[in-house]
């Protein structure tokens, strides 16, 4: 359920979403990022964000699941 969740969210928001149930990738809009599945608890891992984003604003926007 939670692959599911994200996989929409990304998808929404012009991002692909490529993996399977235990990990993955995101790409598209500047920004790289990976994601494991643990339990119950998903995990993202930013690689690459555009320039002009601070990290604390990257930080709200997938903990939020909005653009």
């Amino acid at each position: 359920m939670l692959i599911s969740r994200a996989r929409q969210a990304a998808e929404k928001h012009g991002l692909r979403f490529t993996g399977d149930s235990e990990n993955g990738e995101i790409k598209g809009l500047g920004i790289e990022a990976y994601y494991l599945v643990r339990e119950d608890m998903l995990t993202i891992n930013i690689l690459r964000k555009p320039f002009l984003l601070s990290w604390r604003i990257v930080e709200q926007k997938v903990r939020s699941g909005t653009r």
